[in-house]
C-alpha cells in the first residue's frame, strides 16, 4: 500500500482492517512486506482454505462449465468455514461503528469472501437483492487497477487451454452469481440475520444493536 493510500484510510476513519486470507496465502504474496498503519489495527480473520498455487488448476476446473453453480458451492464454503471470522468482524460493526470507528474488509481479489461478507452486511440492513447483486458486479470494475497483477499470478493457468475457461469463469463477477447464492442464503438460513443467529451465534439483540450500528441509528457504544 502506498503512503496516499495509507492516508486516506486514516481520513476514512478506518480502525481496523479485517484480512480474510489465509495464512499461508499472505506469506505467499506479501513478498515479506509488512502493513503498518500508526492507529489502524490489521486483524487476521481467514474465512476460507485456499489451494496453494499448483493446486488452483484443480480449482479452476470446478469453473469451467462456465456456469453459476460451482460460485454456489465455494460461496457456502465460505459460509460453512467462515463463521468465527465473520463474528469477529460483525462484533466490530456491533460495537465500533456508533462510535465513529470505521473498518476496511479484504481478500486477495477482494470479489469472492469479500463479496460474501458485503453480503451478509447489506441484506442485514434491508438492501435489495437487485442492489446488493449490482454491487458485487461493480467488483469488475474495482479489480482493474490490480487486473494485471492478478493475471500475471495465474499466467500459466490462462495459458493453458484446459484451465483457461474455468480460471476465466472464476475471474468472472455477474450479477446472475449473486442473485442465486441470495437464493442459496434465504434457502439455507432465510437471510443474513438468520445466519448470523443460527451458524454464528448471534442472540436477537446483538443483531438489533449490528443492524443499528450500520444504519447509523444505534446509540455510542461505551467499550
Amino acid at each position: 500500500m502506498t503512503d496516499d493510500g495509507k492516508r486516506r484510510l486514516l481520513d476514512l476513519g478506518i480502525k481496523r482492517v479485517f484480512d480474510l486470507r489465509s495464512l499461508k496465502e499472505v506469506q505467499r504474496l506479501s513478498n515479506g512486506e509488512i502493513f503498518v498503519i500508526p492507529g489502524v489495527e490489521l486483524v487476521s480473520v481467514p474465512a476460507l482454505v485456499i489451494a496453494k498455487g499448483d493446486q488452483m488448476g484443480n480449482t479452476f476446473q470446478r469453473f469451467e462449465c462456465g456456469t453459476d453453480q460451482p460460485f454456489m458451492e465455494s460461496y457456502s464454503d465460505i459460509l460453512n468455514e467462515g463463521t468465527a471470522s465473520f463474528r469477529t468482524i460483525f462484533e466490530f460493526l456491533r460495537d465500533h461503528l456508533s462510535s465513529g470507528d470505521g473498518c476496511l474488509i479484504h481478500c486477495t481479489a477482494g470479489k469472492d469472501r469479500t463479496g460474501v461478507t458485503s453480503m451478509l452486511i447489506l441484506d442485514l440492513i434491508g438492501v435489495s437483492d437487485e442492489e446488493i447483486a449490482k454491487d458485487y458486479a461493480l467488483t469488475r470494475i474495482g479489480l482493474e487497477t490490480s487486473r494485471d497483477s492478478l493475471i500475471a499470478r495465474f499466467q500459466h493457468l490462462l495459458d493453458n487451454p484446459d484451465t483457461r475457461p474455468g480460471a476465466e469463469n472464476a475471474f468472472s463477477s455477474r450479477v446472475s452469481v449473486m442473485q442465486a447464492f441470495l437464493k442459496v442464503l434465504r434457502q439455507s438460513y432465510g437471510g443474513a440475520e438468520g445466519y448470523l443467529k443460527d451458524r454464528v451465534g448471534f442472540p436477537d439483540e446483538d443483531i438489533r444493536k449490528i443492524r443499528e450500528s450500520l444504519l447509523g441509528t444505534g446509540t455510542p457504544s461505551l467499550l
